[in-house]
């Protein structure tokens, strides 16, 4: 039986997560969009593209972080709207002064989120210039696709997508880029079997996200919630199954938090865990908390700082108390008793407090808690099957989930 490939967390580091958005207009109208579809409007009052001026200001605020460069990772994620409407030579010029300005630092990564209908050779090619992990948006088969994801004139985009993922795949095969991935909503009307052969054995994604709707405990139907526990499992199925090296995020996040050494972690604090701070710098240069917060409590996102004048030390320290704020001062009771609990706190850290929300307070459990549960249990059999010791495996859960690893 093949060894497990989830090891152990690798040395601590800064790492600094921005979500630049680049243009806050699109060429999608997806029904779903948060940003564009919903009560949300900061878009109007922003400017389409941001600025080179933005850009200078930007580094110039990330080089008054209070850490070491030399020990600091940028990740850029370059958002929208729709990034590639900024043209090839003004997104490419983008790039090269955040990386030339963050020169000295360990490592400054680029990532872009786009719908992939405007990629061409020569975006392909700005791709390769800057070593750009490229995100592509897209919701499985083609019905469901065409169902959300439309244009401005109501016509599905499915079809004038896929030659470019055919051309991203290509360019990944040749190691021209350092990859790409699929981020895909997941609806109630999502199937986990069909979403997986559309997105694995179809389109060609090695890498996959899967997110669920920007609900709270106000909005969610509960009557969807088994739906998103028979997508998650049916998911599970075709992934475990497959022969390919197919990475799903959450399956990725869920294991390598299995195997979390927690007395170490106690006992050393920061051994297992970077310094991770994630924050969206809007077109206008805005400065704000978790993207997902603008929706529902927008006194929380906003700072009401921007990247013109602040400084990073004012900003983290408001950040920090904005976390605190959207963290649970205490542990609902059935989290409290879970067995999961301490997977469920390394695997949700990364995930928007949305979902625990309830009358603008993060205090319950996620409103997905079957669908997390059954991953978790999923993985930890996987994990046994695939070699790792029980012992291993328990030491981050109640004992009462034990037996169900075997």
């Amino acid at each position: 039986m093949a060894p497990c490939c989830y090891q152990g967390a690798a040395s601590p580091v800064n790492h600094i997560e921005i979500i630049l958005k680049v243009a806050e207009r699109c060429n999608l109208n997806c029904r779903y969009c948060y940003f564009f579809n919903k009560e949300n409007k900061d878009f109007e009052d922003h400017p389409a593209l941001i600025a080179t001026d933005t850009i200078h200001h930007l580094v110039r605020f990330l080089r008054s972080a209070p850490y070491d460069l030399s020990e600091t990772i940028f990740q850029i994620d370059i958002h929208g709207g729709e990034p590639l409407l900024m043209g090839t030579r003004r997104f490419s010029a983008m790039v090269s002064l955040i990386s030339d300005g963050l020169h000295d630092a360990q490592d400054v990564r680029f990532t872009v989120q786009t719908n992939a209908v405007l990629i061409n050779d020569a975006w392909i090619n700005v791709f390769e210039k800057h070593n750009i992990f490229v995100g592509i948006s897209v919701d499985g088969t083609k019905a469901h696709h065409d169902a959300n994801r439309i244009d401005r004139r109501g016509r599905g985009t499915y079809d004038s997508m896929v030659p470019k993922i055919a051309a991203i795949k290509k360019a990944s095969s040749e190691r021209r880029i350092p990859g790409f991935g699929s981020i895909c909503v997941v609806t109630p009307e999502s199937d986990g079997r069909d979403t997986y052969i559309a997105l694995a054995c179809q389109l060609g994604f090695d890498r996959m996200q899967f997110l669920f709707p920007d609900d709270t405990h106000d909005s969610f139907n509960v009557a969807h919630t088994a739906h998103y526990v028979k997508f998650v499992e049916d998911i599970f199925d075709c992934w475990e199954h497959d022969n390919r090296k197919v990475r799903i995020k959450l399956f990725d996040q869920t294991m390598r938090a299995l195997l979390h050494d927690k007395t170490l972690r106690a006992n050393n604090p920061g051994v297992s865990h970077a310094d991770i701070v994630v924050f969206t710098v809007s077109s206008a240069g805005d400065l704000g908390h978790d993207d997902t917060l603008r929706n529902v409590v927008p006194e929380l996102f906003n700072s009401g700082m921007n990247v013109s004048a602040a400084a990073f030390p004012k900003f983290l320290a408001w950040h920090k108390m904005i976390s605190r704020i959207v963290q649970p001062s205490y542990l609902a009771t059935s989290c409290a008793a879970c067995g999961w609990r301490n997977v469920c706190e390394d695997v949700s850290r990364s995930y928007t407090p949305l979902h625990r929300m309830q009358t603008r307070i993060a205090n319950q459990p996620s409103i997905y808690c079957e669908a997390l549960q059954k991953v978790y249990g999923r993985s930890a059999s996987y994990l046994s099957k695939r070699g790792v010791p029980i012992q291993t495996i328990s030491q981050n859960l109640n004992t009462l989930h034990v037996e169900n690893v075997r």
